[in-house]
């Protein structure tokens, strides 16, 4: 197997050891994050949790977008993406937009201080992220298939 081959099932790999992180309930220190990266007091009081940071950045990847659509994207139930929309609401993060042709559907978009918080959000990812493939990096390609499969089958996991 080629190195592009090994490249490519890395980042396969990574969104699925995120979601699984995700799904198990360990949580980066987004307080930590917040400390160190927020911009100003307002935004470091805001007390940004992880599914909260993730349909952010969801929103400022694909603004407009609804909720339905965040929920397939983050996989949050829809009830949950609701209590999330509420808190973002409040806090001043996202705005909602209503389609000319559609007034009971709601769109999201981020507020200026949202795209500063979805910002944060981006550069811990990034760390992250990196930090995941020096690891994977140093296995096989036998190694990261069977990793791979392992990962899936416990997100699938009933």
């Amino acid at each position: 197997m080629d190195n592009k081959y090994k490249i490519n099932l890395l980042e396969q790999l990574i969104p699925k050891l995120e979601t699984l992180v995700f799904r198990i309930g360990v949580q980066y220190p987004q307080k930590k994050v917040v400390s160190f990266f927020a911009p100003n007091d307002s935004i470091k009081a805001l007390d940004i949790g992880i599914s909260e940071s993730r349909v952010l950045e969801c929103i400022r990847s694909n603004q407009p977008i609804n909720a339905v659509n965040i929920s397939q994207k983050v996989l949050i139930t829809k009830s949950g993406i609701s209590k999330i929309m509420l808190r973002l609401k409040k806090k001043g993060l996202i705005n909602t937009v209503h389609p000319e042709n559609n007034r009971k559907e709601i769109w999201y978009t981020l507020t200026d201080k949202g795209h500063q918080v979805a910002q944060m959000h981006l550069e811990v990812y990034r760390g992250l992220y990196d930090k995941y493939f020096k690891l994977l990096e140093s296995y096989s390609e036998e190694e990261l298939i069977c990793i791979s499969r392992f990962v899936n089958d416990l997100i699938t996991m009933q």
